[in-house]
């Protein structure tokens, strides 16, 4: 998942702005019903038993265009706000059932030609499957624990004016279900899908400028967050409930109005691991082994007081060597003023969730 948004961030970064006039769109929103078709990935070999047919689904999306008022959507070409709705038959009713999200996404045009244009989109959300994990009456499920779920997704799509108000739109997907290690097993659902679409404006039409801006300031912007969360440990007994919490401090540079680019330290605290270590090497409870330190680089795509980020760190303090010596965060920041901001990240070790966490932060 951390290749596909890689790859995404990108594509947005080195694209230019162009110079335009005045152009109107034919409504100030637009509704679009896509058909989804894919399969269910196999990352790794103990959940190969799950894929069973093709996912087969629909999607209904929501956008809300934005009309170029404010600087900060004039690099990235004018995007879109949306909110879709996702139903997704897994391809394998008697272990996985359905699955459903809503997410909210951030769209951002590549190209603006007349008749044709290319977008990629980005989304965070919640979703829900049916039959998650059960020790007694579904234990074959080993990729998803709960029925509520975190939602990211990814997508590229070209668009296609058929009409004055119409289009038809084309491309892949990527929805990942995911939560966190809140109620193991947690080895997460990844679906890429093939789409094909139908949309309609609707409401007055809606008149959106281009124009250049100044170059970014080039100041480092330094940040301090400590954030929190929650991570599930199965025992005898069934899943014991544990918290994780993380310090976060980093330095970051100005590379265009879209991105910064810098690393930082991270210092663990997850109470999971004396537990683990002791059930390895029958070493007793100790609180020490609770705390991890890393070192990271990471890149951020910033759309005014939306960030959107992509971290890989390596661990240099570590008693528990289980999870391998790298980990990696994705996840989404927002800034209230201009020295708080609050985030949303996923902690991961490969392909496997470590856990949520949420947080607070200032901006130096």
């Amino acid at each position: 998942m951390k290749r596909i948004l890689l790859i995404l961030l990108y594509s947005l970064a080195a694209h230019q702005t162009r110079c335009a006039e005045t152009d109107t769109l034919p409504g100030s929103r637009m509704f679009t019903l896509r058909m989804q078709y894919g399969f269910l990935i196999a990352h790794r070999p103990t959940i190969r038993h799950l894929q069973v047919d093709h996912v087969k689904g629909i999607e209904a999306e929501l956008f809300i265009p934005t009309n170029g008022c404010n600087d900060w959507q004039q690099p990235f070409l004018l995007p879109a706000f949306s909110i879709a709705y996702q139903y997704l038959d897994l391809g394998n009713p008697t272990i996985l059932g359905a699955g459903h999200a809503l997410t909210s996404r951030i769209v951002f045009p590549l190209t603006i030609k007349r008749h044709v244009r290319t977008f990629i989109s980005s989304g965070f959300g919640i979703g829900y499957v049916e039959k998650p994990f059960d020790r007694f009456e579904n234990y074959k499920n080993v990729a998803i624990g709960s029925h509520f779920n975190a939602v990211v997704s990814f997508s590229y799509r070209a668009y296609f004016n058929t009409g004055k108000n119409s289009r038809i739109d084309a491309g892949i997907s990527f929805t990942h279900f995911s939560n966190g290690s809140f109620r193991p097993p947690n080895l997460g659902i990844n679906i890429p899908t093939l789409q094909i679409g139908y949309s309609k404006y609707f409401g007055n039409p809606m008149p959106c400028t281009r124009y250049e801006i100044p170059p970014p300031e080039k100041k480092p912007v330094n940040k301090i967050i400590a954030s929190a969360g929650i991570k599930g440990l199965e025992s005898a007994n069934g899943t014991l409930m544990y918290g994780v919490g993380a310090i976060a401090v980093s330095r970051h540079y100005t590379l265009s109005h879209k991105s910064k680019a810098g690393g930082g330290i991270d210092l663990f605290y997850d109470r999971t691991l004396p537990w683990k270590l002791n059930s390895l090497y029958d070493e007793g409870l100790k609180t020490s082994t609770a705390f991890r330190t890393g070192i990271f680089g990471g890149y951020e795509l910033t759309a005014g007081k939306v960030v959107m980020l992509l971290q890989l760190g390596i661990y240099v303090v570590d008693n528990y060597k289980e999870d391998g010596f790298m980990y990696t965060k994705i996840g989404v920041e927002y800034a209230f003023s201009k020295h708080l901001l609050a985030c949303f990240h996923l902690k991961t070790h490969y392909a496997k969730a470590d856990y949520f966490e949420y947080g607070l932060g200032y901006i130096l």
